[in-house]
């Protein structure tokens, strides 16, 4: 039954990067997907009265100098964050792919002019 889990058999294969760099990213991503779930306080929200305040219940993470809720805001950019890390991969891999490819067959025919 143990074995079932899905991080284990990755952990026992000594590949315990792999798993929590999964993990993290799937926390991420599910952090940003919170707020269309759930009804959160909108992260553009002022609220003048609660300026700077700390951690509660209505404000786990408190607020910033304007009243603003931090957590909402951390999950409004989200979606911002993982657009442009996804956007940056695809364009490396457009590039780059190309370019080792050439350079590792460029290599191989070097190799054996010499």
């Amino acid at each position: 039954m143990i074995e079932r889990i899905f991080f284990l058999p990755t952990l026992r294969r000594g590949r315990v990067g792999l798993a929590i760099g999964f993990a993290l990213l799937a926390g991420f991503a599910a952090l940003g997907v919170w707020p269309v779930l759930f009804d959160i306080i909108p992260p553009e929200k002022m609220d003048l009265m609660a300026r700077l305040a700390s951690p509660s219940i209505t404000h786990p993470l408190g607020t910033d100098h304007l009243g603003r809720d931090v957590l909402s805001r951390l999950m409004g950019a989200v979606p911002i964050s993982l657009g442009a890390a996804f956007a940056t991969m695809a364009l490396i891999l457009t590039v780059a792919l190309p370019w080792g490819i050439i350079a590792a067959v460029a290599g191989t025919t070097c190799a054996r002019c010499s």
